[in-house]
Order: C-alpha cells, then sequence, then structure tokens
C-alpha cells in the first residue's frame, strides 16, 4: 500500500502513560493521519484523535485535539469491544475480549483511514472477530463497527451478549442524555458510601437507587445518546440498529447511571430471556454490526451539547448506508418494500408497526440476521426502505389489535421496490367480547405505575397498595387504579412473602353456549413458571410461562418479552349471574426472610390485557392453551 506524507504531525514527542506518542497539531482542514508505533497505530484528522493498542484492538487514547485525554484513568480497559461468549473449551461464564489481535491498516488516503484489529477464532471462542476503525478528514466523530464470522469447521459457537463500551473521566462529564425524557446527572459520591443492592445497582447516601439498567431504552428509533461534561460531550449515534436481536420492542443499556459508562449493545438478552436471544453458530455464519459514530462536541452548556449531537444523528441516518463502507458483510445496495394494511371491517390500519424479520423464530427473539421495521401512516400504507436483500416474513402489531399480522415469502432485491398486494388483518377469533381489561398494545403502561419513570424496588409497593390483592369488578373498577402494572411475589414487612392472587369479578345476564375464550395478553414474565386460572373456585387450566425476562426485577416498567395466551373452555361453566376469574403464580410457598426495603422480587408477571369473549363454535373436550407470538 502507498503511504502518504504527513507534514502536518508535529514533530515534538510527548510521553503519554509510559509511551511516546505525537502531539497532534489542529485543524478542520487538516487529512487524516495515521502512525504507527510498536505497540500502538495513531490517527488523527486535526479535529479528534485516537489511539489503538495492537494486541487488543482498545482504544486507549481519545481526545480532541489540542484538549484533554477523555477516557477513564484505568487504561486497561477504558474502550473496548468485548462478548460474552463460549466455544467447546471454554466456561460459560466470563467475558471474551481480544489479546492476540493484528491490526493492520485497511485504507490510507488524505480523506480516510481505516484500521482493523482482528482476532482468529479459537476453541474457546470459534469466531474469527474483527473491530474497524474509521476516521474520516473534517469530521468529529469516528466510526467502529464489528464482524463475526464463524465457519462450518469450527466448533459450536455461542454468544449471548456482545457490546462496545466506552468508559470517560468522571471528573469530566457530569450529565447524561438518553431521551428528551430521559436525561439526568451524575451523584459523585465516594464508592465506600454506596451500597450494592445488586448487579450495577447501588444505594446512595440520600437512599436513592441508581442501576445501569435505569436508563435502558427502546432501540426503535433510539439513534443519539450519551455524556456531557460543562462544555464538551460523548455520543453514541445509531443510524440504523438493523444489526441488534430483538426488534424495535428491545430495550437495552445505553449509558449507566451509576457511572460515565456509554455502551452501544450489539447482542443481548436484556429484557429478553438470554437463553432464547443467544448466538448459536454451528455452521457458516457471519454478522456485522455497525458502522456507529462516535461524535465528540463542545458547547456552552450541556443542553446545546444535546441538540447538536441530535442534528447530528439525523445526518448520520440520513447518509445510512454509507457508501464509504468497504466489507463484504455490508450491504451498500438496499432494497426497499411498500405495501398497505386493512382491517378485516375495510378500516386501514393506521399506526401499525411493520417487521421484516426472518420466518422464525419469533422476531422478538431473533439474533442471527437483520430486522428492519417502520410503521403505517393515516392510509395503513407502509414503506420500509435500505432493506438488506433477502427473503424475510413481514409482521404487524397494532395498540388496539390483539393479533399479529403475518406474511412470509418477502423477496427484497437490491435496487428495486417490492410492492406487497394489499393486505388484510384478520381479528384474532370472530366472537362478542363479554369486557376486557386494558389495552392490546404489548405494554402495561396503562395500568397502575405502568407510566411511572423506571424506579428499581418499584415492585415493592405492590403490598402496600394492594394489601387485599388485586380484585377487580368488570364496569366499576378501573384499570389505572385498580389493576397493578406487575402482579408480583413481593415482600412484607414481616419478612414473608405474599403470592398474590387476583380476582376478576363479573356479572352475566343469561347463561352462555358454545366455547369462551379467555385471552392473556402477557407482556412479561419474570421467574413466574406459570400461572394458574380458576373459574368461580375451580381450577380451569395452568399457562406455562418457562421463559424468564427480567422486565420487572430491571425497571422495564412497560414490559419486556411479548407472549399472547389463549384459553378456550366450554362457555357452559360461566354462570348466569356473579362469576369470578382469579389469577395466581405457580410458585411454591417460600419461607419468610430478614426484611429488605429493597427485596428482589421473587416471580412476576406483566399483563398486557385480559379479555373474555364467547365464541359461536360448540365446545367439546377440556380446556387448552395455545400460545401465539
Amino acid at each position: 500500500m502507498k503511504s502518504i506524507c504527513l507534514p502536518l504531525f508535529v514533530l515534538a514527542l510527548t510521553v503519554l502513560n509510559g509511551s511516546l506518542a505525537p502531539a497532534f497539531a489542529s485543524s478542520a482542514n487538516m487529512p487524516v493521519s495515521v502512525k504507527q508505533t510498536e505497540q500502538r497505530v495513531l490517527l488523527s484528522n486535526g479535529l479528534i484523535s485516537l489511539q489503538i493498542e495492537k494486541s487488543t484492538g482498545h482504544v486507549v487514547n481519545l481526545e480532541r485535539v489540542g484538549h484533554r485525554d477523555l477516557l477513564a484513568a484505568n487504561r486497561r480497559l477504558v474502550m473496548y469491544f468485548d462478548a460474552n461468549g463460549h466455544g467447546s473449551k471454554m466456561p460459560r461464564k466470563g467475558y471474551w475480549g481480544m489479546g492476540a489481535a493484528k491490526c493492520s491498516v485497511l485504507r490510507q488516503s488524505p480523506g480516510l483511514v481505516e484500521v482493523a484489529c482482528t482476532e482468529a477464532p479459537t476453541d474457546e471462542f470459534p469466531f474469527q472477530t474483527a473491530v474497524h476503525y474509521i476516521l474520516r478528514k473534517g469530521q468529529r466523530c469516528f466510526y467502529t463497527y464489528v464482524s463475526l464470522r464463524h465457519s462450518a469447521h469450527a466448533s459450536e459457537g455461542v454468544i449471548g451478549q456482545c457490546r462496545y463500551v466506552i468508559k470517560v473521566r468522571p471528573s469530566m462529564f457530569s450529565s447524561y442524555f438518553v431521551t428528551r425524557t430521559e436525561q439526568g446527572t451524575y451523584m459523585n459520591v465516594p464508592s465506600q458510601m454506596l451500597k450494592e443492592v445488586t448487579n450495577a445497582t447501588y444505594q446512595f447516601p440520600d437512599g436513592s437507587v441508581r442501576t445501569k439498567y435505569n436508563n435502558s431504552a427502546y432501540e426503535d428509533n433510539l439513534h443519539v445518546y450519551g455524556v456531557t461534561g460543562a462544555t464538551q460531550g460523548l455520543w453514541m449515534i445509531t443510524p440504523s440498529s438493523e444489526a441488534v436481536n430483538g426488534g424495535p420492542t428491545k430495550q437495552d443499556l445505553t449509558v449507566h447511571q451509576d457511572a460515565t459508562i456509554v455502551l452501544r449493545m450489539l447482542q443481548s438478552g436484556h429484557f429478553l430471556d438470554g437463553s432464547l436471544t443467544s448466538i448459536r453458530a454451528r455452521g457458516n455464519w457471519a454478522k456485522v454490526y455497525g458502522p456507529y459514530c462516535i461524535y465528540l462536541n463542545s458547547g456552552a452548556s450541556p443542553q446545546i451539547m444535546w441538540h447538536d449531537a441530535r442534528r447530528q444523528a439525523r445526518k448520520q441516518v440520513q447518509q445510512w448506508p454509507y457508501s464509504w463502507m468497504r466489507s463484504r458483510l455490508f450491504a451498500t445496495q438496499r432494497g426497499s418494500v411498500t405495501g398497505v394494511l386493512y382491517h378485516s371491517n375495510g378500516e386501514p390500519a393506521v399506526g401499525a408497526h411493520v417487521v421484516l424479520a426472518a420466518p422464525k423464530p419469533d422476531w422478538q427473539v431473533q439474533s442471527m440476521g437483520y430486522i428492519f421495521s417502520g410503521t403505517t401512516n393515516d392510509l395503513g400504507r407502509f414503506t420500509l426502505d435500505k432493506v438488506i436483500p433477502g427473503e424475510y416474513s413481514l409482521y404487524a402489531y397494532q395498540s388496539g389489535t390483539a393479533s399479529q399480522y403475518v406474511r412470509n415469502g418477502v423477496l427484497v432485491t437490491a435496487n428495486r421496490v417490492t410492492h406487497l398486494p394489499r393486505a388484510v388483518w384478520l381479528p384474532l377469533a370472530h366472537g362478542t367480547r363479554i369486557w376486557q381489561i386494558g389495552v392490546p398494545d404489548r405494554s402495561a403502561g396503562e395500568f397502575r405505575h405502568g407510566r411511572d419513570r423506571r424506579q428499581f424496588g418499584l415492585w415493592n409497593l405492590y403490598p402496600i397498595d394492594f394489601p387485599h390483592d388485586v380484585n377487580y369488578v368488570v364496569g366499576k373498577s378501573t384499570a389505572s387504579h385498580d389493576w397493578n402494572y406487575c402482579q408480583v411475589v413481593a415482600q412484607r414487612v414481616d419478612g414473608s412473602w405474599h403470592r398474590p392472587v387476583w380476582s376478576i369479578q363479573f356479572s352475566l345476564s343469561h347463561k352462555q353456549a358454545g366455547t369462551a375464550l379467555l385471552v392473556l395478553g402477557i407482556a412479561g414474565a419474570s421467574q413466574a413458571h406459570g400461572l394458574q386460572v380458576d373459574l368461580n373456585g375451580q381450577q380451569l387450566v395452568e399457562v406455562p410461562l418457562p421463559h424468564s425476562d427480567p422486565c420487572i426485577y430491571r425497571d422495564g416498567v412497560i414490559g419486556g418479552m411479548y407472549r399472547l395466551k389463549l384459553i378456550r373452555f366450554d362457555a357452559g361453566l360461566l354462570k348466569n349471574g356473579d362469576n369470578a376469574i382469579t389469577l395466581r403464580l405457580a410458585l411454591p410457598k417460600m419461607a419468610p426472610t430478614t426484611y429488605k426495603p429493597l427485596a428482589m422480587p421473587r416471580g412476576g408477571v406483566m399483563y398486557d390485557f385480559v379479555r373474555l369473549m364467547d365464541l359461536p363454535v360448540p365446545f367439546r373436550g377440556r380446556p387448552t392453551v395455545e400460545t401465539l407470538r
């Protein structure tokens, strides 16, 4: 590769962290410069500079040229990629990070330099891993992306989680910004004054609890978040979440609330069942995550920098997919899909969420490929742009609609628009609705505390708010006050654990016939195992909930992994007059323990909605339970 002249490097050397590094000149018109020492690759474009450690691929120095290094004082792990994964000879717990990488300059010109740090697969981590860094002329951001490859000859590889981590100096950053409403400041309290409640969750001297999970956000339209000091900011900009597992309803970590750490989660089971979301590569497989733009700015106030970062994010989204990318795993030529959705009554499906993903498994737990999403307009029409060519299934869900629309065999071709025929969205079932609690929208947001900001320990209000459990009377009770956001096993002040039994009371004016359908929208379930459903004092069915997500104890107030449970039974079991359906967690009794005000829940369910219907079809046999995705 032909080298370029580097006349704009300042020849004087300064000692930085025990190694010699150049002091870069500051200029927006500088070409991109690259210099290598025995241990590091050093990049600068006159606006920002970074130093990459060759053996690990870690960034060990990051700064706006002429200003102080932004990264935390610990030089071992400050800006890096790692993975919680394993192969045939690695324990299932623990993180893998590159330690024998080879870094090389892939491209070098006055306008762009790309460095790749690659490590070969091993039995411990049977994936070829490459972390790329790209610096362009005149930009206050650099780009990073990660590619993973697994060959058919390698042993099975499993990745539960992988991420890109940035740890910055606490003394230089005092505020965090995630969304327009999720913003705050850090509390500068010595670590010895903090009480660790659970993983990355601490109680501060004023009694407040801060956790890395409280700043989690939905991936849908999550394009920028970061941290600021008085006059400088560092931002993670995500032009597209197509590579992130779980689709638009996936929640994930962004900025720690308890420490100055910025994350770009690439793959995780956070707020979902990790056993379902893990990557399990048994043959040829490859995926590229990113590129992501790490943007450095300055301004007179944190709010000014936040607004500037949002403007920069909009620019990056418009430029996606980046035409300057040169990876065989990254598709620069994309296609589009357009169509229109109608309900069976002829009304357009307005504001429906549309998802393109693989045919199986449930798109919420897909990790191997890419997921694209959007929404329908006032005419029920949707267009999904910038889709990687391939074959997909089209899914749709909408607030107020219990069923999910599915269309298989959607073929996307590069540089072409795939026009889908008019689609009719059929209802979940044809029958008469007897009553409904809540609204099918894949969340518990309409219930008590459902819209409260993420608060660790919110579940412990349940015994106070509902000392006699939930007793919901159809026609009299209100969902926002009389139905809690979660049915949870919480600790009482005497140390006992209360297994809640929720009752739904309703009256019928005449005897029912045919098939009764009880629909349970499960917005999330944490260590619940199952749900026993009784009708008028007799057990009807036990609904299995084998998959546990941490939505409740990780402050996912709205919901976690969505499931739809259909319970069919003989409508003749319903009485003319008063009836009662009870819902109880199928858990064993638990012995009392020492009371802890912040005790973790022992299990729980978050409901999206509950609906009872009368279907005009005869019923034969025993009650049945069906699970829909």
